[in-house]
């Protein structure tokens, strides 16, 4: 009963009860999110590579991308998943750790590759870091759908990303799109 809480505890419940509820709030913007990536469209709009990754620069990440690069995939499709991978590295990796956003192109594909230099993802996770609703950050108001819908958004354009296994320190994941550089 609300009325016998004491002054405290009736705080501590509201408190509990706006973070749930902010908690539910992601969660339901990233199931539309997902939803949304389920039935995009494989004749995207072309995004300037350069632009979105000179947008992620900020205290603690580093950019680079060579010029001219474009990809065939919706701006704001390409920005959603390396913003979440940028938040993540900054989230997991500590407070002193730097990200880094590399894109350069291979062949027919954007390659991009985010990587930390924190401690990394234990291979157990990594095992499951990509299925929906897995998370290692649920106190702290983690969903579990970020990398499965940057996932799925990339597949809708014929792009992916991966967890990358050669570094020695940190996460490091590859985002690869289709090349549109030179087309027009």
């Amino acid at each position: 009963d609300y009325e016998a809480l004491s002054t405290e505890q009736r705080k501590k419940f509201l408190s509990n009860l706006r973070a749930d509820t902010d908690r539910l709030t992601r969660l339901v913007e990233r199931l539309m999110l997902l939803a949304r990536a389920d039935v995009a469209s494989a004749n995207a709009e072309i995004a300037e590579v350069n632009e979105v990754v000179k947008g992620l620069e900020q205290p603690r990440v580093e950019v680079h991308a060579e010029p001219g690069l474009r990809a065939r995939i919706p701006f704001d499709a390409l920005n959603a998943t390396l913003r979440h991978l940028v938040e993540n590295g900054l989230k997991h990796a500590g407070p002193a750790a730097t990200v880094k956003v590399s894109a350069r192109r291979e062949a027919d594909r954007i390659v991009i590759d985010v990587s930390d230099d924190g401690p990394g993802i234990s291979e157990a996770n990594a095992k499951r870091i990509f299925e929906p609703f897995f998370t290692t950050a649920r106190d702290s108001g983690g969903t579990g759908l970020g990398l499965s819908i940057a996932a799925a958004l990339l597949r809708a354009f014929s792009g992916s990303v991966t967890l990358g296994t050669g570094s020695a320190r940190g996460a490091q994941f590859r985002v690869e799109v289709v090349d549109h550089s030179g087309r027009d």
